[in-house]
């Protein structure tokens, strides 16, 4: 059984995944991160929001450990006046994107 049949389809509102082996326990299971994304970029400024699922995948015990986010991030962090609507306009439509998935 490899991961990817075991998985779910990423949300609707990500463009990318990435999976992560953290751990191998004993017999098939397997500890695995997949971290899922969208970016948007306007001017100067990138709005990401990402989210965490933490699984255990295996023969007995496969399932969803821990979800984290999502959350929303900006860069670059440090908002000058200059950049401040395109942070702005950066997070509106990401939620516009997120919520509309």
């Amino acid at each position: 059984m490899s991961i990817s049949d075991t998985w779910p389809p990423k949300p609707a509102w990500a463009e990318e995944a990435e999976v992560y082996l953290l751990a191998e326990g004993e017999g098939e299971d397997l500890e695995v991160e997949r971290r899922f994304t969208l970016k948007v970029s306007v001017g100067q400024a990138t709005a990401t929001m990402s989210e965490t699922h933490l699984r255990l995948e295996g023969e007995e015990n496969a399932g969803l450990i821990e979800k984290i986010g999502p959350y929303v991030s900006i860069s670059p962090e440090d908002i000058t006046p200059e950049i401040a609507a395109d942070v702005a306009r950066a997070i509106m439509e990401l939620l516009q994107r997120y919520n509309s998935a």
